[in-house]
């Protein structure tokens, strides 16, 4: 739309505003602003009014209800509007009638900050029509916050005369497209240490109050167990919290809560109205278990709920359910634990950096991917569904299912609204969950409860025990350790042994579950077998699976045993399983099971808030085996507001049918799938692992880097040297027991640096024989006293002969110092090799060493030349693994993969002689200087240029298939 005709629109808009205002005397109604001129300057704008996923109006509270709110005092209101995208909040509006100050109003400024700040909007505005305020709502309010703090002010005809500047704060287009964008609108002032997200906020509120409230219980009974503790706590937490909630939705009397604390004891007040009043209303998931009686005082809670009532910043009548089962997650992967008579918060022992919650946005598509309801028309057909999540935790696959669940018995009854009762009975018959973890459970009967209370379902007055029989299908369990695994009391008190048939026995009789949705714990291996190492013994005989594969490989192989003949199922999985050597057993068993129908990889490592991470989701179904595999590639990264996920997710447009058979014959990667269907097939090429002459390997593998890495090397005499180890302690040790290191420290291609700058201790001779501990006593003095001194020292474990405690645990290729060979840097934004003729070693952690079995000079130099092309550089980037920053990982097990062309005899000999003329132009470059040093350079970069035409030939890809691997590679396929 041309903006001149929108500008003119709002030119008569306010003239109408400026005559009606002067005839009522300055003054215009609040709801007059809104009827008037609000309203009808968002539909100029774009907005269609009447369309709730587009623009949200707030109820005006009239009768009763506006006077229960004002007998309390209550300022909590919501503000007028909501601007939506496909009905998912954008921006809070409020408007306010022409005689209010509102911009230099506290209680204003906190009630737009907050709700905004609440429903995760980086603005907020405030207007009277003829002035707007922009709040910056990106962090904690707080009631005495300057309200003119991080704000920009413009009136109406600021918006006429600058209509391009200030339109994007209220235009549906701007919202709906460049949405994100706002996030630098305030970048020019600091908000210092305020910046805190509502989830970073609420779980340090949370988590606060579970430590005071634990160490109270403690206090009160001293011989409580960390479990009892934990399951106490979350009780106690989620009733005040449901209580609270139900307050801001006006379901409880705003206040009441706040109230206990002014009687003689508020615990004592609250579990009295909890087990009458609360009890008979609610019950169920919520308010059914009896709690110990503990003798509480008022001071444990005093914090914390007057942080959560008395001018909060947390509007629980716009926080979503599913927004709270994300902080719960969070608050799941700490846990209290009493030590010493001290109770503490500790993350747990198989997530020591916490966990991170599923988006929910990620559950929702993961579901409508998954469940498939299209062909259900009845509600019995409906009430048969059974949907698990064998790895609950705080429900938030569960939620999702509901959600659709739900709309399909809208769908089926023709339905505009549902009862609590109908919701009620779609759990009890379609929703089931397994968990480990007592206290998740808990916090999924709060998820639920909330989920029936919050989402707008009808609720029939008077209440009485609106949420009992919710909470029966999510039991307490193990989902991949049979209730037959012999495991020592130890383990079986944590693990639990569950026998799935004997807790779902009608599901499972019936044939298995229909659905199956979920995100399985990522556990390294080395944090599970050290706190349960039988356990992880059985899992991996039971499921036959790799030492080095994390725990969610199994659950992997455990869903598709607990679904029905024509189940689906759709879950998050780590993708390093996808690369590796040790997760070839899990694609097989997927290939071989036939299931997967589609496969989704993600760019994305930002997916997770505050946790990269390398995901993928696998979608599967039973009902036939399938001979093709849909192959899904989102790219796109998550931007700093988190508001594109949905964008990523349903961008579908990258995507190769992979054939089910070659899914154990590859890696699995879009890129390698895709790249090799059209250019890495042919008789002309072959992977460098196939080619016979040819070893992929490492350096040698010192006894102890810390102690054998040499560096800071300063010449005493022909054969002596000074130099520091790891440990920053000086040594003197003679030059024949130290061989040089070549490292990826700004590698060069094709020619190594020979000014090495660290050295390893090697106690070999040249034909990688241990050299006698006798014969370094009689020939390198100091390097004997150097090796007591590591035997003294050095905590590695060593080989049984004491007499050999220098020698290396892993001897391999200890003769090849002299060997011709190429190097390769493990990670690096590109392939960068690098030929040497001998005498240096290539470092085990970072470099990969290529040698040929024959020393074939040529050979080498020829392969040198082929994977510094642009041609193997983008194979490379298609076959890597990735790391951060942009840096791929190349070591052996993706390097080898890579095809190259099969050379003659002539080519070997061709390129080996292109290597040579380009050494010759590199050390011409290095002597130049002036217009000499640009003409050789122009020159070496003719002589590249040429030979990866040359190469590119070899390969059998033309020019025009090297610009679209070009631009592919630039649009980060």
């Amino acid at each position: 739309m041309n903006d001149l005709y929108p500008i003119y629109k709002i030119e008569k808009l306010k003239a109408d505003f400026d005559s009606y205002i002067e005839s009522q005397n300055s003054y215009i109604s609040e709801e007059k602003i809104r009827s008037g001129y609000i309203n009808k300057l968002l539909e100029i704008l774009g907005w269609n009014i009447s369309n709730p996923n587009e623009v949200v109006e707030e109820l005006i509270l009239q009768g009763l209800a506006e006077d229960k709110l004002n007998f309390i005092n209550s300022k909590h209101r919501r503000p007028d509007y909501l601007l939506c995208k496909d009905g998912i909040g954008r921006l809070f509006i409020e408007a306010k009638s022409s005689d209010v100050n509102f911009k230099d109003s506290y209680e204003i400024a906190f009630q737009i900050r907050s709700y905004s700040w609440s429903k995760g909007l980086p603005i907020g505005i405030v207007t009277n029509f003829r002035e707007f305020c922009v709040y910056d709502t990106s962090f904690e309010p707080h009631i005495n916050q300057d309200p003119q703090y991080r704000t920009i002010l413009f009136t109406i005809d600021d918006l006429i005369n600058e209509y391009d500047r200030y339109s994007r704060y209220l235009s549906k287009n701007f919202i709906y497209n460049s949405f994100s964008d706002l996030e630098y609108l305030f970048s020019d002032k600091k908000v210092g240490n305020l910046y805190r997200t509502l989830d970073e906020s609420f779980f340090i509120l949370l988590d606060r109050f579970r430590v005071k409230l634990g160490e109270g219980i403690y206090k009160n009974t001293p011989d409580i167990s960390n479990t009892k503790l934990n399951y106490y706590v979350q009780i106690i937490i989620n009733r005040i919290l449901f209580i609270r909630i139900l307050e801001d939705l006006n379901i409880e009397v705003r206040g009441t809560l706040y109230s206990f604390l002014s009687c003689k004891n508020f615990w004592v007040e609250f579990v009295d109205k909890a087990n009458t009043d609360y009890y008979e209303k609610y019950d169920g998931a919520i308010f059914s278990e009896v709690l110990p009686a503990f003798k509480l005082d008022n001071a444990l809670f005093e914090d914390f709920i007057q942080a959560i009532t008395i001018d909060s910043p947390y509007r629980f009548d716009v926080i979503k359910s599913e927004f709270l089962a994300e902080i719960y997650d969070v608050f799941l992967g700490k846990q209290l634990c009493i030590n010493d008579g001290v109770v503490t918060s500790l993350f747990s022992a198989l997530s020591p950096e916490g966990t991170v919650p599923t988006p929910s946005v990620l559950s929702k598509y993961i579901c409508d991917k998954t469940i498939l309801l299209d062909n259900v028309t009845k509600l019995k057909e409906l009430f048969d569904i059974k949907i698990l999540d064998p790895c609950v935790g705080s429900g938030t696959f569960i939620l999702s299912s509901m959600d659709k669940l739900v709309e399909k018995y809208k769908a089926i009854t023709n339905y505009k609204t549902v009862t609590v009762e109908d919701v009620k009975l779609i759990i009890q018959n379609c929703l089931y969950g397994i968990d480990i973890n007592l206290t998740a459970l808990e916090v999924l009967k709060m998820t639920i409860a909330l989920k029936l209370v919050t989402s707008g379902y009808v609720i029939t007055e008077p209440f009485k025990q609106i949420l009992s029989n919710i909470s029966q299908n999510f039991c307490l369990g193990n989902t991949i350790v049979d209730e037959l695994a012999q495991l020592p009391t130890e383990e079986l008190i944590d693990q639990i042994p569950t026998n799935i048939e004997a807790l779902f026995p009608d599901v499972m009789k019936s044939g298995g579950f229909s659905y199956l949705v979920t995100n399985p714990p990522y556990v390294e291996p080395k944090h599970f077998k050290k706190l349960w190492p039988e356990t992880w013994k059985y899992l991996k005989e039971n499921y036959n699976l790799s030492d080095k594969l994390d725990l969610s490989m199994f659950f992997v192989k455990r869903f598709y045993c607990l679904l029905a003949q024509n189940g689906r199922a759709g879950f998050i999985i780590q993708k390093r399983f996808f690369k590796t050597k040790y997760g070839a057993a899990i694609r097989e068993f997927l290939k071989e099971n036939g299931c997967l129908t589609e496969i989704h990889e993600f760019q994305a490592n930002k997916l997770f808030k505050s946790r990269l991470t390398y995901i993928a989701c696998l979608i599967s179904d039973m009902d036939r085996v399938k001979e093709s595999v849909e192959y899904y590639y989102h790219s796109g990264e998550v931007n700093k507001e988190r508001n594109n996920i949905e964008d990523i997710l349903l961008d579908e447009s990258k995507m190769v049918i992979v054939d089910n058979d070659n899914l154990d014959k590859s890696n699995w990667s879009y890129k390698e799938f895709f790249f090799f269907d059209k250019w890495c097939k042919g008789e002309h090429l072959i992977e460098l692992k196939d080619i016979g002459n040819i070893n992929i390997g490492v350096g040698p593998q010192v006894l102890d880097s810390k102690f054998y890495f040499l560096s800071k090397i300063d010449q005493i005499s022909d054969n002596l040297i000074r130099c520091k180890n790891r440990r920053d302690e000086e040594v003197i040790i003679e030059t024949g027991l130290l061989k040089p290191l070549y490292r990826n420290e700004h590698p060069q291609p094709f020619l190594i640096d020979e000014q090495f700058s660290v050295f390893i201790l090697f106690p070999y001779d040249k034909f990688g024989k241990l050299i006698p501990l006798e014969s370094i006593k009689v020939n390198y003095p100091y390097g004997y006293k150097y090796l007591n001194h590591i035997d003294l020292y050095s905590k590695t474990a060593r080989v049984d002969n004491k007499n050999e405690f220098y020698r290396y645990t892993r001897e391999t290729k200890l003769n090849s110092f002299a060997r011709p060979k190429v190097f390769v840097p493990m990670t690096g934004r590109n392939v960068i090799a690098s030929f040497t003729s001998g005498c240096v070693f290539g470092d085990n952690s970072n470099i990969s060493t290529i040698m040929d079995q024959n020393d074939d000079e040529q050979y080498l130099k020829a392969l040198c030349v082929i994977l510094n092309s642009e041609i193997f550089n983008s194979f490379a980037y298609i076959y890597a693994a990735e790391a951060s920053d942009g840096y791929l990982k190349m070591n052996k097990q993706f390097l080898e993969k890579v095809p190259i062309p099969k050379l003659k005899y002539e080519d070997i000999n061709l390129l080996a002689s292109n290597f040579d003329e380009i050494i010759k132009s590199i050390e011409l470059l290095k002597g130049s200087v002036g217009d000499k040093f640009i003409y050789h350079r122009n020159r070496l970069d003719k002589i590249l240029e040429s030979i990866n035409r040359k190469i590119n030939y070899l390969y059998k890809i033309s020019e025009e298939d090297i610009r679209f691997i070009r631009l592919l590679i630039e649009e980060g396929l």
